[in-house]
């Protein structure tokens, strides 16, 4: 087979689409298998792509709107509708088995099309999104869905949601669940607390990793942390991990800001920015446990990436979260302060159940890898082929 794949998603700052189109490019590149890949990224950055040859990479860097745009950033920042329109003219040219979309909406293109969708939380929950890109989704969405030849979920959570809003086939529709990096595990204890010494983190502290944005739902956690004695917060100052998100009808990171000061929290809430990927497994590290109140989560990688570095998890028990975490971590709903309060209590005080649920923690996420991720992908592929043949 003759497979596109669009890792355009692999442009900077890298969430969690990039990490999903980065672990499953990498490993499909070291099945040994006789299939013939090519990857569609603006040329200056498939130096992003891991283990690929430049002839694997389809650019169309002798487009008439790459001249127009010659500078790296003034392709990045002419966004979605460039990418779309270099990709037509490049693809117009191959002739493809199979084209893979890994962020939902496809772009134009007139043969077999494997879309994935990590979650529908646009449309579930559009409050938690800005106007802009809501108005966007909402006028692409179902028509790219619908011209899906199969459909890849990222979890038997978004797989429901998809034949509940767009009534599609169970037929139609493959499970294949993400996995965390192979460097997210368990660090020798002295890089650890030398990485947290260079970035000035505190011996111990509650972790949160993510995007600021509202269905990460850290209004409820800040108020959860509120409720800790202050002893409790002198001793596990609450990191927060990520970046800012999006900010074009208001800012999230801003109204957090402001509800830490409004709590009287203060220094006792340490927010890093974006942290770069190869730093994330030490910040994990370096955590006592690691807590995740999201509202809504088409898989929860973050969730995964603490558990295979063997830190405690306190997750919410809402969409896909219980489904990844399982009983290898702490499930509380994520509209109960108070319950999210008694539960950091109850697993920082309790070293044994700390034990309890590292042990379950490396063994659940044993259970995800990249490559089964890129095998059952491969076998979409193949199915889209004969089932259109």
């Amino acid at each position: 087979m003759k497979i596109l794949i669009n890792t355009s998603p692999l442009l900077a700052p890298i969430s969690g689409v990039g990490r999903y189109v980065r672990g499953l490019t990498r490993a499909l590149s070291e099945l040994e298998d006789v299939h013939q890949y090519t990857y569609f990224t603006p040329p200056v950055f498939a130096q992003k792509l891991p283990n690929i040859s430049e002839q694997q990479v389809l650019s169309a860097r002798r487009s008439m709107l790459l001249r127009r745009w010659p500078k790296p950033e003034q392709v990045q920042l002419a966004g979605d509708w460039v990418r779309r329109k270099l990709f037509s003219i490049g693809s117009a040219w191959k002739n493809f088995d199979v084209y893979h979309e890994p962020n939902a909406v496809p772009f134009g293109f007139p043969a077999r099309t494997v879309v994935t969708v990590l979650d529908l939380s646009i449309l579930k929950h559009p409050e938690t999104h800005p106007e802009v890109r809501v108005k966007l989704v909402n006028r692409h969405f179902e028509n790219g869905i619908q011209r899906a030849t199969r459909i890849i979920a990222i979890s038997q959570f978004t797989a429901k949601e998809l034949m509940d809003h767009f009534g599609i086939s169970q037929d139609q529709i493959d499970v294949i669940y993400l996995a965390a990096d192979e460097r997210f595990r368990p660090l020798d204890k002295t890089l650890v607390e030398r990485y947290k010494r260079e970035k000035g983190l505190p011996e111990e502290y509650i972790l949160f990793v993510g995007t600021i944005e509202p269905r990460k739902n850290l209004k409820v956690l800040l108020q959860a942390y509120a409720k800790l004695h202050l002893g409790v917060q002198r001793k596990y100052p609450l990191v927060i991990a990520g970046n800012k998100g999006w900010q074009i009808d208001r800012s999230p990171y801003d109204e957090i800001k402001n509800l830490a000061e409004d709590l009287g929290l203060g220094e006792k809430i340490i927010f890093t920015g974006y942290v770069y990927d190869k730093e994330l497994p030490y910040i994990y590290n370096g955590a006592s446990i690691f807590v995740y109140p999201s509202i809504y989560e088409g898989f929860g990688l973050p969730p995964l990436e603490a558990m295979s570095c063997g830190i405690p998890v306190i997750c919410s028990n809402a969409a896909s979260l219980p489904e990844i975490v399982e009983d290898a971590g702490l499930l509380i709903s994520p509209y109960d302060s108070t319950a999210w309060a008694d539960a950091i209590l109850q697993l920082l005080s309790d070293t044994g159940m700390q034990k309890d649920y590292r042990q379950r923690g490396l063994q659940q996420a044993a259970k995800f890898t990249w490559e089964r991720c890129a095998r059952q992908t491969l076998n979409t592929y193949q199915r889209t082929v004969e089932e259109s043949s």
